[in-house]
């Protein structure tokens, strides 16, 4: 049922009746989406509405609820245009959308699975802002390396980026690209969550707000895409993870996330089992 997880309602004045998160009553005003019913959001007037169609205008995502984006056209206007997600063509820009919610980032040149891209039918826009197919492959992914020329891809003069790992020696990895396995299957797994959860609300977006493991598995594979090169060496782990679970907490967060599911009945110790949910 939707309100099985017992905190989905927590966030505003919803309350779990029968299994479902009951919004506040029509007579009563709103202060976030969070009051309202799942299928609603609160307005400008402080009243709980039903969300906006594609193509309407908007001026925030909560507007066209939870399968479409409000897209700006133009960063010099206030007011946009609900996109649905996936609905854009190769060839279509989405460049000057105005969203803020990033699911994961890459943090290279090229930003993976923000909203930006998710407007697009593959889930990727390039770095001109035109939704395309991301074809790019890292060849010496997870491999050591001082520049990014060290990192080629299959696109001549378009590498890898060369990152920081975490060891005692100060060693570089070429990092995956957008159309590496890696990113591929955080698409994938969002794509998932998004239609499991299409029933959440508009404030809730792409916040944990069910307790299906899709939403972990979800968060799992943007992390180990988005750390990859932190993540990927064993010698590293073997050496380090002690202090990365205590001194870093995007290690701790890897470790809570991607274990939920995938060894629920069973324990390791910390350098056994982050070395086994890096490969699952």
């Amino acid at each position: 049922s939707f309100s099985e997880y017992k905190t989905t309602c927590g966030a505003g004045k919803r309350q779990c009746q029968h299994g479902f998160c009951a919004g506040i009553d029509d007579t009563m005003m709103c202060q976030s989406s969070w009051d309202c019913w799942p299928d609603t959001y609160c307005d400008l007037n402080g009243k709980c509405v039903k969300p906006k169609s594609a193509g309407d205008s908007c001026t925030n995502d909560e507007e066209c609820g939870r399968t479409a984006a409000c897209y700006f056209s133009d960063l010099r206007i206030s007011t946009g245009i609900c996109v649905q997600y996936f609905s854009r063509m190769n060839g279509e820009s989405v460049a000057t959308y105005m969203g803020h919610d990033n699911l994961f980032t890459n943090m290279s040149n090229q930003t993976v699975l923000t909203q930006m891209n998710l407007l697009c039918q593959t889930g990727f826009c390039d770095d001109d802002g035109f939704c395309a197919t991301p074809t790019r492959l890292s060849i010496n992914k997870g491999k050591e390396c001082e520049l990014d020329r060290d990192c080629p891809t299959n696109i001549p003069g378009n590498p890898a980026k060369c990152k920081c790992g975490v060891n005692p020696w100060g060693k570089r990895f070429c990092d995956v690209t957008e159309g590496d396995m890696e990113w591929q299957n955080a698409l994938e797994a969002f794509k998932i969550y998004y239609q499991e959860s299409l029933d959440c609300g508009s404030g809730a977006k792409w916040l944990k707000c069910k307790s299906s493991l899709s939403f972990s598995r979800m968060k799992c594979a943007g992390m180990r895409a988005r750390l990859y090169t932190l993540l990927f060496a064993q010698e590293q782990l073997a050496n380090c993870t002690e202090h990365l679970i205590y001194d870093l907490p995007l290690f701790g967060d890897f470790l809570s996330v991607c274990s939920s599911f995938a060894f629920p009945k069973f324990s390791f110790g910390i350098t056994g089992l982050l070395l086994s949910l890096i490969h699952i």
